[in-house]
């Protein structure tokens, strides 16, 4: 298949079918977080603009994630979901909608649209409630939409298969310092399954949009480096931007080109452990680098929380202000998204022993 739903974190899965709802029904739709969601993932009020659009009134879409691992098992326990979440929703709860809508990520047989539809009528009498309509967005919504809308495709990066992901890569202009590119390929590749879409990469992604350049700060391994390469990617492979890891500030200078859009990586930048150049140097390059930035030349600087803090407190108020206003930070992760970082290495550890056994 184009896309590997079953292989991304049902959290992750979960605010991607948020946004693909957004697409389909209405930007007004809202999304339920917190644990007491009541049988309730995301709900709407009002009218449909693409998905059954003879619709309308209170709708309720309740998200089911069917990992790959257990495959043999997805249809069966999906018809059971859905007549517990039923029971949950308007017996437990004693919510009402008029429209009840199941989204999973899975392919769907027609028989299994058959049975789901059995399964919602035979709750329905059983249970004694009043919702009317139901119906079931899939993997084919799921796939018309991402076909459609490029930047939503690249914000989610690990829904694209492995080897669509690295044929759009090559096809793409992202072209490293020469003697990088290929370690980057090579990297990005082994690295792209452990990205998780956060607030953190949302928030990062807003500001790249709003300003030239901004700084992602935060402890070491908190993911600074990594979205901050995603985002080279998205901006790359959506927006037609050379992508530039640079490994010092000087080199922003070195590799600029006026005539084409490009985007820039400095790790570090004002030192791993230190501070690396006196103060006043460092504001002067620092300025002389974010003169280049503009709309069609993007900088993602990243730093370690401690190093850039002390950086702007050496500034003084006026650099502090402007630096304020372009930083983001990576340590304020919700507990959903704790939960989900922490679940993606414990996977990929246990896949590492898995592949370590078999030799």
């Amino acid at each position: 298949m184009k896309y590997t739903f079953e292989e991304i974190h049902w959290q992750e899965f979960e605010y991607l079918s948020y946004r693909v709802i957004r697409i389909l029904i209405s930007s007004d739709v809202k999304y339920i977080e917190g644990g007491n969601d009541k049988g309730r993932d995301i709900t709407h009020l009002g009218n449909s603009n693409n998905f059954r659009t003879d619709l309308s009134g209170k709708w309720n879409f309740q998200v089911k994630h069917k990992s790959s691992h257990y495959a043999n098992n997805n249809e069966n326990s999906l018809k059971n979901d859905l007549k517990k979440e039923l029971e949950k929703t308007f017996v437990k709860y004693k919510l009402e909608f008029n429209n009840y809508i199941l989204v999973t990520n899975i392919t769907l047989s027609g028989n299994l649209v058959d049975e789901l539809n059995t399964t919602f009528k035979e709750a329905k009498s059983e249970f004694q409630f009043n919702c009317e309509n139901f119906d079931i967005i899939s993997y084919r919504d799921f796939e018309n939409v991402l076909d459609e809308n490029e930047k939503l495709k690249w914000e989610f990066p690990n829904v694209i298969s492995k080897e669509n992901f690295q044929t759009l890569i090559e096809k793409s202009q992202i072209k490293y310092i020469e003697q990088r590119n290929k370690g980057w390929f090579n990297l990005i590749l082994i690295q792209k399954p452990k990205f998780v879409y956060t607030s953190f990469y949302e928030r990062a992604l807003q500001k790249l949009g709003k300003f030239p350049a901004i700084i992602l700060s935060g402890p070491p391994r908190s993911g600074k480096t990594f979205n901050a390469e995603i985002l080279a990617l998205n901006f790359s492979l959506h927006r037609n931007y050379q992508a530039i890891l640079v490994e010092h500030p000087d080199d922003v200078e070195k590799t600029y080109r006026n005539d084409i859009p490009q985007i820039f990586i400095c790790d570090d930048v004002f030192g791993k452990h230190v501070i690396t150049f006196r103060a006043e140097e460092w504001f002067q390059k620092f300025e002389r680098i974010l003169s280049l930035a503009d709309e069609k030349h993007k900088i993602i600087f990243t730093s370690r929380e401690y190093i850039f803090r002390a950086f702007i407190k050496i500034g003084g108020d006026n650099s502090k202000g402007f630096l304020e206003k372009i930083i983001v930070e990576s340590h304020d992760y919700s507990e959903r998204e704790k939960r989900a970082l922490l679940l993606d290495i414990l996977n990929l550890v246990q896949s590492a022993k898995t592949q370590s056994n078999k030799f």
